[in-house]
């Protein structure tokens, strides 16, 4: 099985942190009340690309899932959330992954703003290198 999904997070979380220290990134989804802002940041998906699989039906590549949640509260809530989205989608297509979904999500405490995100791209069985070559858009 190819898995990648740690590098990928803690690419994330380096990014978030080093411009918001306070904040709280997760790898999975959480259900206690989080220090705001806060990020989780899922691996969703990881299926073989059958296009790449060889004739023993090993895997080569992969398609990935990630999603993300920023939350956020106060005032700027909305700009900061923002702001966290776009350090994250910069950090992500440095990678050769694609946003796929941005959407602010309603949620049921009115006082904290929920912003969405998806990622999707295909990797090798190589770990993500610093200049991001192992990733891949095949289409």
């Amino acid at each position: 099985m190819i898995d990648i999904e740690n590098a990928v997070f803690t690419r994330i979380k380096l990014a978030v942190l080093e411009k918001y220290a306070d904040a709280e990134v997760h790898s999975s989804y959480i259900a206690e009340s989080p220090t705001f802002p806060c990020v989780e940041f899922v691996e969703t998906d990881n299926r073989v690309h059958s296009r790449t699989s060889d004739t023993n039906h090993k895997e080569n590549h992969v398609d990935l899932t990630y999603e993300c949640n920023i939350y956020t509260t106060g005032d700027g809530a909305k700009q900061t959330a923002k702001a966290i989205a776009e350090l994250i989608s910069d950090s992500m297509e440095e990678i050769k992954f694609r946003r796929t979904f941005m959407r602010q999500i309603p949620n049921v405490d009115r006082t904290i703003y929920r912003l969405r995100l998806q990622f999707e791209g295909t990797a090798d069985k190589g770990q993500p290198s610093e200049d991001g070559k192992i990733i891949y858009h095949i289409t």
